[in-house]
């Protein structure tokens, strides 16, 4: 929850190190899994999915790993979560809530009525989002180059609202 509800790297790289002997040994598993789901053009250097020399994917790419976490009830159950409070610990006693950083951000744009007849239940900066309607339609989008940043998502929400409309109301 705490690497992807808030997007954070530090929690990914902890994941790294407690499951494997090394970020780089695990970076390496990254990739033999990219290639297993078919992610041809897809090349991981780091585990927190930032830009780094070498790191690359393509949208076709996302989406097939999109598709592996939508078939997930675990992995959908998370990207999907509006906040999480982890396990008490000595520096937080009632555990520590994360919240999803771009759900508040859907929501917002929610209220603007672009968004009709389907939610969009998960999504993050990198613009991967999967959206599903009252019938259990469901559909991936992931834009590119959007513009925005972390502190302005609606370029990458608008063009997601915008394949989504034309998904779900053909």
């Amino acid at each position: 929850y705490c690497a992807i509800l808030p997007s954070g790297g530090d929690a990914a790289q902890a994941l790294a190190l407690v499951t494997d002997s090394s970020i780089s040994s695990f970076v390496d598993k990254m990739n033999a899994n990219a290639e297993k789901l078919g992610m041809k053009e897809t090349h991981y250097v780091n585990v927190v999915g930032l830009d780094a020399p070498g790191q690359l994917s393509t949208a076709r790419d996302i989406s097939k790993l999109m598709q592996k976490i939508v078939n997930d009830d675990r992995l959908l159950e998370i990207l999907s979560a509006d906040h999480y409070t982890t396990s008490q610990s000595a520096e937080h006693g009632n555990g520590k809530l994360v919240f999803h950083t771009l759900k508040s951000k859907i929501n917002d744009y929610l209220k603007t009525d672009a968004i009709k007849g389907y939610n969009i239940i998960g999504a993050g900066i990198c613009l991967a989002s999967v959206a599903r309607n009252d019938r259990g339609d469901m559909y991936i989008a992931v834009t590119l180059k959007a513009g925005g940043d972390v502190n302005n998502y609606y370029p990458a929400i608008k063009d997601a609202v915008s394949l989504y409309n034309l998904a779900f109301n053909q």
